[in-house]
């Protein structure tokens, strides 16, 4: 009756051993899961402060894409009003031109008279 206890005793123990190794092994899963589930939490938090930077830029962007054309259109602007009065100009002086030219035309007949009248 002894040994029959015995053999009970010792199977109970070898199934506790199994036991706490089970636990044991269930215990380091559970710690890795958690482990890795902190590892994505970090990484998604990561993530999503690389997209806000992102946006950030992309906003940045947009921003300066904007005013680079409107910059763009003040100096399309500018290149016409500076076209223009470069036309203006070489009109002016040929005009001025004309002018010095009727000038001293006028001066040389003026001269001939005058030489003419002595």
């Amino acid at each position: 009756h002894a040994l029959e206890l015995q053999g009970v005793l010792n199977g109970l123990q070898k199934e506790r051993e199994n036991l706490r190794q089970e636990i044991e092994k269930f215990q380091k899963q559970s710690l890795e899961a958690t482990h890795r589930i902190q590892e994505s939490k970090s990484q998604c938090n990561q993530i999503i402060q690389e997209r806000e930077t992102l946006l950030v830029k992309i906003k940045t962007l947009e921003q300066d894409k904007a005013r680079l054309l409107r910059l763009e259109e003040d100096l399309n602007r500018t290149k016409g009003m500076l076209e223009s009065e470069s036309r203006l100009k070489v009109r002016l002086e040929n005009e001025k031109q004309q002018i010095l030219n009727d000038l001293n035309q006028w001066k040389s007949q003026c001269s001939r008279k005058e030489e003419t009248i002595r």
